[in-house]
């Protein structure tokens, strides 16, 4: 395992906690199986990726086990249930969460397939799905987590989710026992079909954003409550209360979690993580963490470990330790009748401790212990490091465009049928040029066209001379000519306050030319993002005057050429064509020189517009299509003309 550094070096370098890529079969085998003898898993799960599924067969599951023990790791659970269910707070009869997040509108039940061992075969399973997830890929999304704690010798991370052999692994084992342990969590991709079930075991990518951890892009502030992916009932497992109840906690790449276990044992650690944008819960889901604690050395089990009572001359069944035992698990103390014995009578024991008290009985008598061989037998087998059978591992099919989000090298063909397996995206990555004067360039998604409502107009001059109460006509001390002509000549006949289109924008993200601290210079917006918006403007703010008494901000937008020969997108940037301004008051920014009237004390913003409406379809360069990441390049700087003109363009190579 990686050396720990710090929090945020664990998203990179994570492995899938249990599943992921198979042990064995490929996308020509209808089964492949996952064994992970560490992880208590050995299972043939139904391929996904089997290219002659039937057309609308999208079944997932469990086909065979191999491994009886408790899996350890974590896995999403499939279904997330209504999302009201979690909000639920027993104790007081009401919701955990009110206001924005104490209902998600959108949800239904729909009926998915699950292949079930019990029945060898199919069976219809309900689960919950709700409107807003499909609507931005930013919605879907798996959990996975690392629990852990650090040998002090080496750096060395030890997960808490692996079974350790205590004579072959013994230093392992012997750190991960109870006491504080760190848990970090971190997402992973979307792993739910086409009909909403998910591939439990099947492989899910690291879900980033820019290159990095997707919890990071979330992450901001943003509508009247705090964005980004949220913990929200954090249950250890222990008893210990829940946590991040009330006020879910926002999780970032540095999020690393604590708790103290008092005594060692398997824990399920569960927990829910939504998606908030600020105004509505996108998407949410539940997951479940499997941990095994082992003793530490100055951890008494007492009852249940003697190990050395046979060098004394063994234990008898008549020693109150023995009844004491025996009782617990539904056998008569006296005449060690079981007839009564059941797994019902233990269930609410750790199973570490079933485990431990099971292993004590056994050096009195196997008899006491015989109709529990089920759960003991799993914790009993030789497990060894490669399967016993093998699949056969079919012709590879897989996607050979290097252009596609799913390119495979190593397959045979990426046709099947006659249809092509590669996928496409196009993603733009718009970056702020440096320049000298320091600039915070924005990006503004509106869900209209039409700013008429923001527009301001000069109002009449006053008259010079008025009519008085007697009906005689005198100079008017307020007369104001040449006010409105000095508006029109600065801002035109009409104007936008930068403030009222911030109000009207439904989501902004701001660049920087000249960024510090965690400032970013670029960000990456996917198509469907720019084709959903009505109308896209990016602005460019002078960070710093600089003195001057105007300040103008030109502005121009456009795609380079990718040196790769794919199609540039074709996307019209032009200018506004309207003055935007901060916070222009008749009163506080208008002046008489002499006779003649001036505007002072204006910021004006330079602003493009995107038209990606009529973008044109993602595919293949060779179909005609565009893919892949295209940079789009903001310029922008300062004049101090004090005129009306240039305050936008557009650009190119």
């Amino acid at each position: 395992m990686a050396i720990f550094t710090k929090a945020e070096d664990l998203f990179s370098s994570a492995e899938q906690s249990v599943g992921g890529n198979p042990t064995e079969g490929g996308n020509g085998n209808e089964s492949v199986r996952i064994f992970q003898p560490d992880r208590g898993l050995d299972v043939l799960i139904p391929n996904v990726g089997y290219l002659d599924r039937e057309e609308g067969d999208f079944s997932t599951g469990v086909s065979a086990s191999f491994d009886g023990r408790k899996t350890l790791g974590t896995i999403t659970l499939n279904n997330r249930d209504f999302w009201e269910n979690s909000n639920y707070n027993e104790n007081t009869f009401g919701p955990y969460l009110t206001g924005l997040r104490e209902v998600v509108d959108g949800q239904e039940v729909i009926n998915v397939q699950m292949y079930s061992q019990t029945f060898n075969g199919n069976v219809t399973r309900r689960i919950v799905v709700n409107e807003k997830r499909n609507q931005s890929t930013t919605f879907k999304f798996t959990i996975d987590t690392i629990p852990f704690v650090v040998n002090p010798n080496t750096d060395e991370i030890v997960r808490l989710d692996r079974y350790y052999d205590k004579d072959i692994d013994t230093e392992r084992y012997n750190l991960a026992t109870e006491g504080n342990i760190s848990y970090y969590i971190y997402p992973r991709g979307d792993g739910r079909t086409p009909a909403g079930n998910l591939d439990t075991y099947g492989y899910k990518g690291l879900k980033t954003k820019n290159g990095f951890n997707a919890f990071d892009s979330y992450a901001r502030e943003g509508g009247p409550d705090a964005k980004g992916y949220s913990i929200f009932r954090l249950d250890w497992g222990d008893g210990t209360p829940l946590e991040h109840t009330s006020k879910p906690k926002v999780l970032e790449g540095t999020t690393l979690l604590e708790h103290v276990y008092k005594k060692p044992g398997f824990y399920t650690i569960k927990g829910v993580v939504m998606a908030f944008d600020g105004f509505n819960i996108g998407s949410w889901e539940k997951f479940e963490t499997n941990i095994l604690l082992n003793p530490s050395d100055n951890y008494d089990v007492k009852l249940y470990d003697d190990n050395n009572f046979i060098t004394i001359g063994g234990m008898s069944s008549d020693s109150v330790l023995v009844k004491s035992a025996t009782d617990i698990i539904g056998v008569d103390a006296l005449t060690l009748d079981d007839s009564k014995a059941s797994n019902f009578q233990i269930k609410n024991l750790n199973l570490f401790d079933r485990l431990n008290l099971f292993n004590f009985l056994s050096k009195v008598d196997d008899d006491i212990i015989s109709k529990f061989n089920s759960i003991i037998s799993p914790y009993e087998k030789d497990i060894f490091d490669v399967p016993q059978q093998r699949l056969v591992e079919d012709y590879i099919f897989g996607c050979l465009d290097p252009e596609a989000e799913n390119y495979q090298p190593d397959s045979d063909s990426d046709l099947s049928g006659g249809r092509t397996l590669c996928q496409y995206n196009l993603e733009l990555n718009f970056s702020a040029i440096p320049s000298t004067d320091s600039m915070k360039i924005t990006l503004y998604f509106l869900n209209s066209s039409n700013l008429d409502g923001l527009y301001q107009s000069p109002p009449d001059d006053e008259p010079e001379v008025i009519t008085d109460n007697r009906g005689e006509m005198v100079a008017n001390p307020n007369a104001t000519p040449g006010r409105k002509a000095a508006i029109i000549n600065q801002l035109g006949s009409q104007w936008i306050d930068i403030d009222d289109l911030e109000d009207v924008a439904y989501q902004k993200v701001d660049i920087y030319t000249n960024p510090s601290g965690n400032q970013p210079n670029n960000t990456i917006v996917s198509r469907d993002t720019l084709r959903d918006a009505e109308q896209i403007l990016v602005g460019a703010d002078p960070l710093s005057t600089g003195g001057s008494q105007f300040v103008d901000v030109n502005i121009s937008t456009y795609v380079t050429n990718p040196n790769d020969g794919r199609i540039v997108p074709s996307i019209s940037f032009s200018n506004l064509n309207t003055e935007v301004v901060q916070n222009f008051n008749i009163n506080s920014n208008m002046r008489r020189v002499g006779n003649e009237w001036e505007v002072y004390n204006i910021k004006r913003y330079g602003f493009n517009t995107i038209d990606a409406q009529n973008i044109q379809e993602v595919d293949s360069t060779i179909n005609g299509g565009i893919n892949g990441i295209h940079s789009v390049v903001i310029e922008a700087f300062t004049g101090n003309t004090g005129g009306s003109g240039g305050i936008g363009g557009t650009g190119g190579p």
